[in-house]
């Protein structure tokens, strides 16, 4: 159980120290993007096209998921 306690704890605390950090860039960043935008003008072209592939990849589960429930 208190292990179980101290795992919850420690991801809830990755989860939102994460999502501090991207509202931050965000926020300081003037032209608005979606994630891969902002990971291309940050970090590069190479992991833009790997932030793309993910997206879509995870858009196309989510549908899947969708259509299945129906």
């Amino acid at each position: 159980l208190l292990l179980g306690l101290l795992l919850l704890a420690g991801v809830g605390a990755i989860v939102i120290v994460t999502t501090l950090m991207f509202g931050e860039v965000v926020a300081r960043t003037p032209t608005r993007h979606q994630f891969p935008g902002y990971v291309g003008l940050y970090l590069g072209r190479r992991l833009e096209v790997v932030a793309m592939i993910t997206m879509i990849v995870s858009m196309g589960e989510r549908s899947s998921r969708v259509s299945d429930s129906r």
